[in-house]
């Protein structure tokens, strides 16, 4: 993972990498193999970029073992909220654009025989963008599944567009549903 970031950094001249939560897997502090993994994780990243943390729900702790941590109702920046996703939005996040995480969307394709597919895919809403997972071990939930956390409740299906990671538009959640229906 450390590889595939250092990769993108490059190729698209990034100055600063900001990264929404659930950086580690434990929830309320940091096991002694995860104290090793975080330092080894972040000292090179942090060589060569800034870095901004903002607190996942998996995160307590976190602060100790690495600098610009934010708390999980995030922080302003250029013109939008970044948080994690699994509190509510502070008063400051009013009329800007809100990016998180937490909730891992996913769309699961299924055919007749019964194989599954299931892709990463970003949610986009007027004012609400919802970040996929982007560790490959982590699973996800399916968008026509309810969504998790409070901010759930500013996606309206029929509105919010689901996008592949590469891009590709699949459809609002209410039409890939459709679309989809029964597992087809």
């Amino acid at each position: 993972m450390l590889k595939k970031i250092k990769r993108l950094l490059k190729e698209n001249k990034c100055r600063e990498l900001i990264i929404i939560g659930d950086v580690k897997h434990t929830i309320a502090r940091l096991s002694w193999p995860e104290q090793e993994e975080i330092s080894e994780f972040f000292r090179p990243l942090e060589k060569i970029t800034k870095v901004h943390i903002v607190k996942g729900n998996h995160d307590g702790n976190i602060e100790r073992y690495v600098s610009n941590v934010y708390p999980t109702y995030g922080f302003g920046y250029n013109g939008y909220w970044i948080m994690h996703g699994h509190a509510r939005p502070p008063k400051e996040a009013a009329g800007k654009t809100i990016i998180l995480g937490h909730m891992h969307p996913i769309v699961e394709f299924r055919d007749s025989l019964g194989g599954r597919l299931s892709e990463r895919v970003w949610i986009r809403t007027d004012r609400v963008i919802v970040m996929p997972a982007f560790n490959d071990l982590l699973g996800g939930i399916d968008v026509r599944q309810p969504l998790l956390g409070p901010m759930k409740k500013r996606i309206d299906p029929k509105k919010a567009e689901l996008y592949l990671l590469d891009g590709l538009y699949l459809g609002t959640i209410t039409e890939i549903g459709r679309r989809m229906k029964g597992g087809e």
